[in-house]
């Protein structure tokens, strides 16, 4: 999780969304997704030689870009359940207020998996919504390359890509990627109620 000598730099963070962008500008599409099943420590998070170190989150800057683009970003929650989601970047920058959705993981009887990251210290309601991430079901190729095989995971990177589908599905018949976390959280107040 971006610890130690695997911590990216803020440029290299940079330099990843930029390409996206210019995918979908080149694309002619009207909205796109953007996955972000990662999460980094800011304080982990190299910078530049004058920066001022543990302050510069790439991904807040980035998250403004990313929504004038029209593309929604669906971030996970990450696998620490004693982490505080305030302390990771990039979903340290969900809140109702915010168009980036933050994803965490619950179990086949809808209840919070023991491993997912859930703590809002801040209470700034970081956490967009739950979809199953214990033992879901998912695509994967594993090491032989063949399509059409499963496997049952566990974590919050099944989750992200499971809502990044959903909101793939949405754009579809919308044009504005902005709408789209209010949809799903309409859908899933309507579907399965508040708790």
């Amino acid at each position: 999780m971006g610890k130690g000598t695997d911590a990216p730099s803020v440029a290299t963070l940079a330099n990843a969304i930029g390409p996206a962008l210019q995918d979908k500008a080149q694309s002619g599409v009207q909205a796109g997704v953007l996955s972000m099943s990662i999460g980094f420590r800011v304080e982990d998070i190299l910078v530049a030689q004058g920066q001022p170190e543990n302050t510069i989150d790439s991904f807040e800057d980035s998250l403004d870009r990313i929504e004038s683009a029209n593309i929604v970003a669906v971030a996970s929650t990450g696998n620490g359940e004693r982490y505080d989601l305030n302390d990771w970047t990039p979903r340290k920058n969900g809140r109702a207020s915010t168009k980036l959705i933050v994803v965490g993981a619950a179990d086949h009887n809808s209840q919070r998996c023991g491993f997912n990251t859930y703590i809002d210290s801040a209470h700034k309601g970081i956490l967009s919504l739950y979809a199953i991430g214990g033992n879901a079901m998912c695509p994967d190729k594993g090491s032989s390359g063949v399509d059409n095989q499963y496997n049952s995971p566990s974590g919050s990177s099944p989750v992200t890509a499971q809502v990044v589908g959903m909101v793939a599905m949405f754009l579809q018949g919308e044009t504005s990627a902005l709408d789209a976390k209010y949809y799903l959280l309409g859908e899933a107040k309507r579907l399965k109620g508040t708790n």
